[in-house]
């Protein structure tokens, strides 16, 4: 398995090369920060990649993966058009790739768990999306 830190950091590179233009497509305006860890500014549209945790065995790599939105004075619908921007960038669709896992050293994607925390408060809305990679290992690992 591929480092967490280059992981990590080729993940942010993709999402600051890839998400403008899908968003762009969605008529919504792009991040202002690509970061990796949390918010350091509330006020920031931003978008986050961070470890959750990460299983080894003999036989197979398990590494979850959060990636949050942070979303300041958007609507509700705004905040759904964002989500499907990133589900899109990661799943893909007919006419768009997904997001190429193997590029960070992972066979696929088990799951995506979305979690939407909406804006209270005049806070922003806070957007977690949940990956889970597996990697498989062969006899050459």
């Amino acid at each position: 398995m591929k480092p967490i830190a280059d992981i990590l950091t080729q993940i942010k590179a993709d999402a600051y090369a890839d998400l403008p233009g899908i968003l762009y497509d969605a008529e919504l305006t792009d991040f202002s920060v690509y970061e990796i860890g949390q918010s350091r500014d509330e006020s920031d549209l931003a978008f986050f990649v961070a470890q959750d945790n990460m299983n080894l065995s003999a036989s197979q790599d398990s590494l979850n993966l959060v990636y949050q939105l942070q979303l300041p004075n958007v609507s509700v619908l705004d905040a759904a058009k964002y989500t499907d921007a990133v589900v899109l960038w990661i799943l893909g669709n007919d006419s768009t790739p997904g997001y190429d896992f193997q590029r960070i050293g992972f066979y696929g994607l088990d799951s995506v768990s979305i979690d939407t925390w909406p804006n209270v408060n005049d806070s922003a809305t806070i957007i977690f999306f949940d990956l889970t990679l597996t990697d498989i290992k062969d006899g050459c690992d």
